[in-house]
């Protein structure tokens, strides 16, 4: 029954309106963190859905981010592929993108309700406990000379720290 709802939630998706990030993170930024979870580690909960938001705080840090309004929601738009390619002018949108941008709370709540719960304590202000300390990147199978792979349990991402320079 779920695999069903998924599907039919998924086709809805597809018809729905992709939002823009921007203005969602003006007005509801749990969701398009949710909606960034599900593009980076998918519907199925797990420890990466709890290490991405910690690594975007910490993104939120550098010195690009600082200034905007909400710094967490900046860096989320420009680290999260299915939500900088929003832009038109970045030509580098794709379907998959824009279904991801329209996930809604509805699909979230039904399909992933630990994941909508993150995104909605992590913006309410009811963090949950970092799992990785260390990580200031995640990619799929990466591996950056200038950064260490950082140990953060059982993820699907690898888990980066902050780079170091020779």
């Amino acid at each position: 029954m779920k695999k069903v709802m998924a599907a039919l939630m998924m086709a809805y998706a597809s018809t729905a309106e992709a939002q823009d990030p921007y203005e969602l993170g003006r007005r509801d930024p749990a969701l398009l963190l949710g909606q960034a979870l599900v593009a980076e580690a998918g519907w199925r909960f797990h420890a990466d859905h709890l290490a991405i938001p910690w690594v975007i705080s910490r993104r939120a840090t550098l010195p690009a981010f600082r200034r905007a309004s909400n710094p967490e929601v900046a860096a989320l738009i420009a680290y999260v592929s299915a939500l900088k390619c929003a832009d038109p002018a970045r030509r580098c949108d794709s379907e998959r993108r824009r279904r991801m941008r329209s996930i809604t709370w509805g699909m979230l709540d039904s399909l992933a309700p630990k994941i909508a719960r993150v995104a909605r304590d992590w913006f309410g202000g009811r963090r949950h406990p970092d799992p990785c300390p260390d990580a200031w990147h995640w990619g799929s199978g990466l591996r950056r000379s200038s950064q260490l792979v950082v140990q953060c349990g059982h993820t699907t991402n690898t888990f980066l720290g902050r780079p170091v320079y020779p």
